[in-house]
């Protein structure tokens, strides 16, 4: 084969050995670099060769492609005894026969066992014959041209050899040709490898991370609050309710997750009404969202700590088939509908925004159980109820030694808080000052004791402040009362007010009912009073007032109650005030006015019902004007110095007076008129009157038979005393 190669290239000019073994070499190296190409990747084979003269794969491949065929176009001799010099010497070298396949490269050294291996020749192995490796076949130089020829491979399918760089022909010298390396397959597949793992492994990182976030977003995003209608006492979601999470949690210690330190330390006490609540969560509803979960526990505490199963009405509470927005609730906040016809104005302007139970996404806004039997003290639970908009509990004095705590501030939608008449002991707590939106407080007729909040004062919602009947509670009314604007009702009678009425008190031009008798107030009544033409009841008896009364005071045209007795007030009772024509009660007595008389202008009050000057320095005669006041019931002129006799005009009275008294007036003289010895009156209490602890004797007139008055049961005043 060798001989007719070169017959056919004769008339060309034989390429050296250096040039074929160098051409070989890089055509060889093109190959490898196409083929890594190709694969996105590329290693480099010979030492020295830099990673930059790998270009991207469509570019870099045509130019492979060209310079290859350009080197493939070599002819001679000496292109077909090169590969098979490099197969004898892996041949001869026994024990270090290597198997490659095709496109492994490796090198080989001369030494003294095999003195004619071309130092630097290249060689690719392949498996199988010449005639399957056409490379091989095709780039075979002739042995001729080698320094030592070796013979012919025995077996042509024995695995090449690569040779060691090749001496130049005209000295000893190597050729300065780069130095190939070993290719290790196993090396690269494993690096390939640890690449692939390594790009699993930040994939699946960055996978749970994304999970992670999912979840986070998940547990902090609040999902939307169902909305409920209520058809024949059963409430409808009108969309899905978010349910109860899942977790590895058995569901007790869910419901334990969604309660206060203080609910988790009761409920391990069996008779604890939190341990009776929770055993009655856990009989029922497992999947039900956990709003719902808080709302029935603290409604459950409720009922077991008031002694629900005697109340006087409990339909369906603690009934589980049955919504707790529709257990039983009261009609109106506070006895609305009965107390504001005993209080005139009671409540007048305040209305709850709803009357129902809870509001159409079922949180309990309404708790109305005042009057129902309450035996007990209210749990702190109660204020786990955040979305309560009013609270009635009032008139349940079973409920003694209930408190009003600190949770009160977690009721930021308060506006309405009745718990009058229902025994409650301890402080008011500061926290009532978070509850800006508080419109009408009401905790008179209890035990409360300390001082009342400063807080309270900044409420600028409130309509309606009553404090009275709390003896212990003390305190004064700042000048910061003057912001109230919507003040309507201030009632603190009976408690431990001391200081003075500020001037800021004429600002309240709602204001309806002010009521501060029957504490320590000191100083002057302010003229500023007069500056509320919405006044219907000023009370500020039995206090420590001085000076004279306001003049001005005969602007309140709308005042029904006009109570100023027992204080210190001096001077004369302003003819004004018997311009006051609404006026159904005016008491003046046991002050120190300078003496005079009872005006005649009296005869004005044509609705009066309660009259009392008992002990004011009163001189001359009792006005036959009196006998206009068909509606009278009440009559105190006692302890005065009134004069002549009792008019006969009086005796019209007769169906109307329930109580008159004229004793302590040692002037008075004649005899009492037939009329008034059998008075009918009947006295009907409401918020003016007060029909309790009255003066006289009911259905009689009440004088000092003297020898100068006599009549009725009394002797002939002739007679003497009787």
């Amino acid at each position: 084969m060798s001989e007719d190669n070169s017959n056919d290239n004769s008339n060309e000019e034989e390429p050296t050995i250096l040039e074929i073994v160098a051409k070989r070499q890089r055509r060889w190296q093109l190959e490898d670099e196409a083929q890594n190409a190709w694969e996105g990747h590329h290693v480099s084979v010979l030492a020295g060769t830099s990673n930059n003269e790998i270009a991207h794969t469509n570019t870099r491949l045509a130019q492979l492609n060209e310079e290859g065929e350009a080197l493939d176009s070599i002819t001679g001799n000496n292109v077909k005894d090169v590969p098979r010099t490099c197969r004898a010497v892996d041949h001869h070298k026994q024990g270090h026969q290597v198997e490659m396949d095709k496109h492994q490269h490796v090198t080989f050294t001369a030494n003294d066992e095999y003195p004619d291996i071309i130092p630097g020749a290249y060689a690719e192995g392949g498996i199988g014959t010449d005639e399957d490796n056409s490379m091989i076949q095709q780039h075979r130089p002739p042995q001729e041209q080698l320094q030592n020829p070796m013979p012919a491979a025995e077996n042509e399918t024995d695995g090449l050899a690569v040779a060691n760089p090749v001496q130049g022909q005209d000295g000893p010298n190597p050729i300065d040709l780069p130095t190939a390396q070993d290719y290790d397959l196993e090396a690269s597949r494993q690096r390939n490898e640890k690449t692939v793992a390594f790009k699993r492994n930040i994939l699946l990182a960055v996978i749970v991370m994304i999970a992670l976030i999912v979840v986070l977003v998940a547990a902090l995003v609040k999902p939307d609050n169902p909305s409920y209608v209520i058809v024949d006492d059963t409430i409808h979601p009108t969309s899905s309710p978010s349910p109860a999470p899942t977790s590895m949690l058995s569901f007790e210690d869910h419901v334990l997750s969604l309660l206060p330190d203080h609910s988790i330390r009761d409920v391990h006490s069996p008779q604890s009404s939190q341990f009776k609540a929770l055993q009655w969560i856990l009989d029922g509803d497992t999947t039900l969202p956990n709003e719902r979960i808080q709302q029935r526990f603290a409604l459950a505490t409720l009922y077991h700590s008031t002694a629900g199963e005697k109340w006087a009405k409990d339909t369906n509470w603690l009934n589980h088939s049955v919504h707790e927005c529709t257990w039983y609730n009261k009609n109106t906040f506070a006895s609305k509908d009965t107390l504001q016809y005993v209080y005139p104005g009671y409540l007048a302007n305040f209305e709850p925004p709803m009357s129902t139970s809870c509001d159409s996404n079922g949180h309990y806004t309404n708790l109305w159980l005042d009057q129902n039997n309450l035996v007990g003290r209210l749990p702190r639970e109660l204020y786990l109820l955040t979305s309560l908009q009013t609270v009635s509990l009032a008139m349940n004095p079973g409920l003694q030694g209930s408190t009003i705590t600190s949770h009160i501030g977690h009721l930021k939608d308060l506006r309405g808080l009745a718990m009058f008449m229902i025994m409650l002991t301890g402080t008011l707590p500061t926290e009532i000052g978070l509850l800006t939106q508080l419109q009408a407080f009401g905790v008179n007729n209890n035990l409360l004791e300390g001082e009342i909040p400063s807080e309270i004062w900044q409420l600028t919602k409130l309509q309606t402040l009553s404090l009275n009947d709390n003896l212990n509670l003390h305190g004064s009314i700042p000048s910061a009362i003057g912001a109230l604007s919507n003040l309507r009702w201030l009632v603190a009678e009976e408690c431990d007010l001391t200081g003075t009425i500020p001037t800021e008190v004429g600002l309240l031009s709602s204001l309806e009912w002010f009521a501060l008798g029957d504490n320590r107030l000191t100083g002057t009544l302010p003229g500023e009073l007069s500056l509320l033409p919405n006044l219907v009841l000023l009370s500020v008896h039995k206090d420590s007032l001085e000076g004279t009364i306001p003049s001005e005071l005969g602007l309140l045209t709308s005042c029904t109650l006009l109570s100023l007795s027992a204080n210190s007030f001096t001077g004369q009772i302003p003819k004004e005030l018997f311009q006051l024509t609404s006026l159904r009660l005016m008491d003046f007595g046991g002050n120190l006015f300078s003496p005079g008389t009872l005006p005649t202008e009296v005869g004005r009050l044509q609705l009066i019902e309660k009259l009392s000057f008992n002990n004011v320095q009163r001189i001359g005669p009792i006005p036959s004007e009196l006998g206009l006041l068909t509606l009278l019931g009440w009559l105190h002129m006692r302890a005065n110095s009134f004069s002549g006799t009792i008019p006969e005009e009086l005796m019209a009275l007769q169906w109307s007076l329930h109580t008159m008294s004229v004793e302590d007036n040692p002037m008075l003289s004649g005899t009492v008129p037939n009329g008034l010895c059998n008075i009918n009156g009947t006295c009907i209490p409401d918020s003016i009157i007060n029909c309790q602890g009255n003066d006289g004797l009911h259905g009689s007139i009440r004088f000092d038979c003297t020898s100068l008055l006599c009549g009725c049961n009394c002797a002939t005043c002739n007679d003497g005393d009787s």
